[in-house]
């Protein structure tokens, strides 16, 4: 999900009730998504000047993402959005600085992994896959050019993802269209020459979509397995058990494709339904958690899809490298399950460099909850971060070492301190997952 940050000095009063909305809706445009897949976050009344005149309104504003962001949109976005700043808020454009951060494919530390998975395309109304976000500068082939300096790493792209997944369930109706979608989706992979492709559709629900996706895949399976190129195919799936139950058929699933990626995180996340703190992805159940609470953690969800008859051999384990964020009811509550009131600043999330940074700063103290085995962080703003730091990046891969599964499958590259600006090192996080694999020659 992309995160347009914006400070400014203009005071909170100053800002229009409907500037939020418009700011997305702005951004949102720009990256051809919906509103939806955009977070806004306004930081006013901050302390800042240009030209060293902290009088007149200014801002500096940063858009993250995961994924690509084109130079076109990169200068679309900065010149409609200087100018809404301009309308609404009474800054001039050489008093607002907006910059684009973005994970490029040279600063990728490609002995560290096996296979880069490169998200997100969509699937068009037309049924064909659309390379969504991917083009531009961080374009497929300068991700597929890190093969020179790896020869043996894989390089797949992704279609669907948190945004995208819309076009999944009409496509999988239409025979022609299910036809049009596995046919140029084979095209990218010869014109690109990739390794494979993964589907991440979130999620299917219902018998229709259900065998739809099997049915999809077992196309694939056929097509791939006749093509001189051999590519891999891999999907993304749900730790949750309502998710698994609706939509997946597990030893149909595991028999058409080369490796299953759970997706082991986001497990508590603020709904106003279930206003309360949680880790994002615990390797352990609290001991007071029960009945379905108790199962959102990553043994159950792993052990649960072996269970229903995924072997180990192609079972791969999601682990987190951004956090999830809370705003805390009251300062009296700050141990997990605690009442919130909404989701924390950037849309509930963040990135590992940013709560070191908070840390680094004294500006959140960091506790260990040995149960979970998992960090958390309560800021002196009274926001609740839950994170995966090193200690619990080990006892997750640990277990999956031990369990014999395939791997780990790290989400997201973008998120770690991939540029080392809190320490000596790059990638840290996954250099501690590349380390703990080495345990073993398993993997």
């Amino acid at each position: 999900m992309p995160v347009f940050t914006i400070n400014t000095n203009v005071s909170s009063e100053k800002i229009p009730k409907d500037f939020l909305s418009a700011c997305t809706d702005a951004v949102a445009k720009c990256l051809k998504k919906p509103a939806s897949y955009v977070a806004v976050h306004v930081n006013a009344g901050q302390q800042l000047s240009f030209g060293g005149d902290a009088q007149l309104p200014c801002a500096s504003c940063t858009l993250a993402s995961i994924g690509s962001i084109s130079s076109a949109a990169n200068k679309k976005s900065s010149s409609e959005l200087s100018a809404l700043l301009e309308s609404s808020l009474g800054i001039a454009p050489d008093r607002s600085y907006i910059n684009f951060v973005d994970l490029q494919p040279s600063n990728v530390d490609v002995s560290l992994i096996t296979h880069l998975i490169l998200g997100f395309c969509e699937v068009r109304d037309d049924g064909r896959i659309g390379e969504g976000e991917l083009s531009g500068e961080q374009n497929i082939k300068s991700v597929v050019a890190l093969k020179k300096k790896n020869p043996s790493l894989k390089v797949l792209i992704s279609v669907g993802g948190g945004g995208n997944g819309a076009g999944f369930g009409p496509m999988i109706r239409s025979e022609e269209k299910t036809e049009t979608f596995v046919s140029s989706t084979i095209s990218l992979i010869e014109e690109y020459c990739l390794d494979g492709v993964d589907l991440d559709w979130e999620f299917p629900s219902g018998s229709t979509e259900r065998a739809g996706l099997v049915s999809l895949l077992e196309i694939f399976r056929e097509r791939f397995d006749n093509h001189p190129m051999k590519p891999l195919l891999t999907v993304a799936v749900p730790a949750q058990s309502p998710l698994v139950s609706k939509g997946y058929d597990v030893p149909k699933i595991a028999k058409a494709v080369d490796l299953v990626l759970i997706m082991t995180y986001d497990l508590h996340l603020f709904k106003w339904y279930l206003p309360f703190t949680g880790h994002n992805a615990p390797l352990l159940p609290r001991r007071k958690e029960f009945s379905y609470f108790r199962t959102l953690n990553i043994k159950h969800s792993a052990k649960l899809w072996a269970k229903r008859g995924l072997p180990k051999n192609k079972l791969v384990v999601g682990v987190p490298t951004y956090g999830l964020t809370w705003k805390l009811l009251s300062s009296r509550w700050q141990k997990p399950f605690s009442p919130a009131i909404g989701a924390g600043p950037n849309g509930g999330y963040t990135t590992y460099p940013k709560v070191l940074n908070i840390l680094s700063t004294n500006s959140g103290r960091m506790f260990w909850d040995r149960s979970s085995q998992s960090p958390y962080v309560i800021t002196s703003d009274n926001i609740w971060i839950s994170y995966d730091d090193a200690e619990s990046i080990r006892a997750k891969v640990k277990f999956i070492r031990e369990s014999q599964f395939a791997g780990v499958m790290c989400f997201s590259l973008n998120s770690d301190d991939w540029n080392g600006d809190c320490g000596r090192e790059t990638f840290p996080l996954h250099k501690t997952i590349y380390s703990e694999l080495l345990l073993t020659d398993k993997l």
